[in-house]
């Protein structure tokens, strides 16, 4: 119980954590959604599913029922791909094709590798953002994630695209089903550089929420979500960062979005970021139906 009071502020005791530090970039081998996979040490993935019954499921479960509702097929953007973790945990009940975005040339190393015997996956080695975009940035990587951060004195040249202008010369035609966003605060640039697929597509979102990220980037969550209400969506399930389901409400339940955004403000709370799952006002039938399969799952849990 301490050891998993520790691990909501982000504290670990357990071998591997301890020597973070020292072991950011020293790779194991560690089976993960029954393969084994490539990955630092100091990764937290394999702590999380192991004290956290809930921790990623949601996309699974989201991803399998929205394949069943909608049986027309549709292509899946993995974005902050990682070393392949979520394209592992989707292959367990999906074979739709999934595009893997991953900028990070060390995390990209190990998802070519994770992913080498795994069919019907594209992989990008790109950092994406709102538009196309040259700059100086320095990055670092922790427990799993790389952060990139301008840094025009000491920096890296490295060159950001968006969704809409690389689809448009990659993938045109491609039915956009599920998109995935988890880039440690650059989630909402990437969306915005992505309105023009949404619009055409309107897919599923599923997004992390995490408020001092957002704020660190100069954006704004809450105008955030009122871009997407002007894009069509309105469904939004709330989980907290270990996959728990915490609400159902909508876009259009401005006290309840207001109130969402204020808990995390600082990140003194048990949890310090959100998960939220997106739908537009189209497949409103199948948010109900999600969110009603979700509330059976956690009150049977």
């Amino acid at each position: 119980m301490f050891k998993r009071l520790l691990a909501r502020c982000g504290l670990y005791l357990t071998k591997g954590y301890t020597v973070y530090f020292f072991s950011n970039k020293k790779i194991v081998q560690r089976e993960l959604y029954g393969k084994n996979v490539l990955m630092p040490r100091s990764h937290s993935i394999c702590y999380n599913l192991a004290h956290f019954p809930y921790y990623n499921s949601n996309l699974q479960r989201l991803v399998d029922r929205y394949q069943q509702f909608r049986r027309d097929g549709f292509t899946i953007l993995d974005i902050g791909a990682n070393i392949g973790d979520t394209l592992l945990m989707l292959r367990q009940v999906t074979t739709l094709p999934v595009r893997c975005f991953e900028g990070d040339p060390f995390y990209f190393r190990l998802l070519e590798k994770n992913s080498r015997d795994i069919p019907n996956c594209y992989l990008h080695p790109l950092l994406l953002s709102d538009r196309p975009v040259s700059q100086r940035m320095s990055n670092r990587i922790k427990l799993g994630t790389s952060t990139f951060e301008a840094d025009e004195a000491h920096g890296s040249l490295v060159d950001f695209t968006s969704i809409d202008e690389f689809s448009a010369g990659h993938f045109p035609s491609e039915p956009i089903g599920v998109i995935k966003s988890d880039t440690d605060g650059y989630d909402l640039k990437i969306i915005r550089g992505a309105a023009a697929t949404i619009r055409k597509h309107l897919p599923v979102l599923f997004l992390e929420y995490d408020r001092s990220l957002f704020e660190k980037n100069g954006d704004d969550g809450l105008q955030f979500l009122q871009f997407l209400a002007a894009l069509g969506y309105t469904g939004l399930l709330v989980y907290d960062n270990f996959g728990k389901l915490l609400c159902v409400t909508s876009l259009a339940e401005a006290l309840t979005i207001r109130g969402l955004h204020a808990y995390i403000k600082n990140q003194r709370i048990t949890f310090p970021f959100y998960d939220l799952a997106v739908f537009s006002e189209r497949d409103q039938a199948f948010c109900n139906e999600f969110a009603a399969a979700e509330l059976t799952f956690f009150e049977k849990g």
